[in-house]
């Protein structure tokens, strides 16, 4: 372990910015070591792209639709969300669209939050310290220890461990200028994904909750109001265009992307004319990236600051979830690799 390693007998303090899923995961592995933990993020709640939005009387997924439990690590931790009831498995029928014909998937399990995505983040950080509505314009480093700059000209700190979990982009800035993991996280572009969410007073009438759509604006589609624990006042989908539609309409106008989306939806669902009572837009800007580093996770022990995050892999939230607990299993053992 070098000079500035962490183990289990020094006194140590982190700083994790970001309360997605890695974050969020992240934050509960070091706490349970017995490390202080401060989650900042920016946003009112936690769960990044795993978040659940609300509008009036309904909460929906408008990000990560479900997730998968392979790892027999992260599956132990499902299985004991799945006993308190605080993840259940969906869609009972997933399909795949392609030229008007619906082939259905069956085999592997999914799963989703209960009430809502969010619920991940939430299990993971019920006793974690955590300061949301909180933007981390930038980082620095003094003494062998981190400051970090949070707005109005306050500053948060010290700790001796900085995580970045969010979006390559942004890391790349905090993770400070020419630095091994900057020009790493400089590396991983991320692609867009425009989100539909639409509510309809009756039912729409198809065999499946979810489905893969080919040879269409939209690749995926899904009844969120048929997840367990949802309200069902109205009939609510989900539509997730593209990445390529999504790069090449980044900045149309809502009401653009609200129609053409909408229609796509009529037309691979074969409804006509549908009326919607709620319709509402979202602009996922760093939603996927383009391809799997492979990586997992990065941490430098001498500066003592890690990289977590689902770009760092091949964009799952499973994946996501691991790269927080491996990069936490390398802060708790004060890994130089």
């Amino acid at each position: 372990m070098g000079s500035e390693g962490v183990s289990k007998n020094e006194p140590c303090s982190v700083a994790i910015v970001g309360a997605g899923v890695s974050g969020s995961m992240c934050a509960h592995a070091v706490a349970e070591a017995g490390l202080q933990v401060t989650v900042f993020e920016k946003g009112r709640g936690p769960g990044g792209r795993a978040a659940t939005r609300r509008h009036s009387t309904h909460s929906f997924d408008h990000g990560a639709q479900y997730f998968t439990a392979q790892d027999p690590d992260f599956r132990r931790l499902v299985d004991r969300w799945l006993d308190a009831g605080s993840v259940a498995e969906w869609p009972k029928s997933l399909v795949v669209l392609r030229d008007g014909e619906s082939t259905r998937l069956d085999g592997e399990q999914r799963f989703v939050g209960v009430p809502g995505m969010s619920a991940l983040s939430k299990e993971l950080l019920r006793d974690v310290p955590c300061v949301f509505d909180t933007t981390v314009e930038s980082t620095h480093r003094r003494d062998g220890r981190w400051y970090l700059s949070v707005g109005n000209g306050q500053q948060a700190g010290p700790f001796d461990v900085l995580v970045l979990s969010a979006p390559p982009a942004q890391s790349a800035v905090l993770a400070g200028e020419k630095t091994r993991l900057a020009e790493f996280a400089q590396s991983a572009p991320m692609v867009p994904c425009w989100a539909v969410v639409v509510g309809f007073s009756s039912s729409v009438d198809v065999p499946y909750d979810a489905a893969f759509v080919e040879e269409s604006a939209l690749n995926w589609i899904g009844r969120d109001s048929s997840k367990p624990g949802r309200p069902q006042h109205l009939d609510v989908w989900v539509l997730h265009a593209t990445a390529g539609w999504s790069q090449s309409h980044l900045d149309r106008p809502q009401e653009f992307v609200r129609g053409t989306l909408l229609e796509a939806f009529e037309r691979v669902t074969g409804q006509v004319a549908l009326s919607p009572q709620m319709l509402l837009t979202h602009r996922w800007r760093y939603a996927r990236p383009t391809r799997s580093t492979g990586v997992g996770q990065l941490y430098d022990a001498s500066s003592q600051v890690g990289l977590c995050g689902d770009w760092l892999s091949d964009g799952r939230l499973e994946t996501a979830a691991l790269s927080g607990l491996r990069l936490a299993d390398r802060i708790i053992m004060g890994d130089a690799s």
